[in-house]
């Protein structure tokens, strides 16, 4: 039995489901993934993602609401061709918003 198998087989065998079944609800991991998970993952190139921005009905109230009350971002331009001069801003700390890479080739 390969690491993924035995590991979805333990997890499957766990005593308390409710309990786990309730915190992935609420957005938390019950444990930690395991080393022999983590390297079965990346040799078979799959992965695990998650987001701490919310669900994706989260997500798509959120983005409602902001297209209703017409929220945007506020957000600096450069031009890619001075691309140095950006990474000097941020590295800086003089960024006040989020910057955006305009292409000028």
């Amino acid at each position: 039995m390969s690491p993924l198998a035995q590991v979805g087989k333990e997890l499957v065998e766990l005593p308390n489901r409710a309990r786990i079944l309730e915190k992935r609800r609420e957005g938390r991991a019950y444990e930690p993934i395991r080393e022999t998970l983590a390297v079965s993952l990346i040799l078979q190139q799959r992965g695990v993602s998650g987001s701490a921005s919310g669900s994706s009905a989260a997500i798509s109230t959120m983005l409602d609401f902001a297209s209703r009350h017409n929220v945007t971002p506020q957000t600096e331009h450069f031009p890619m061709s001075n691309i140095n001069d950006v990474f000097a801003r941020l590295g800086s700390g003089k960024a006040r918003w989020r910057i955006v890479l305009d292409a000028d080739f």
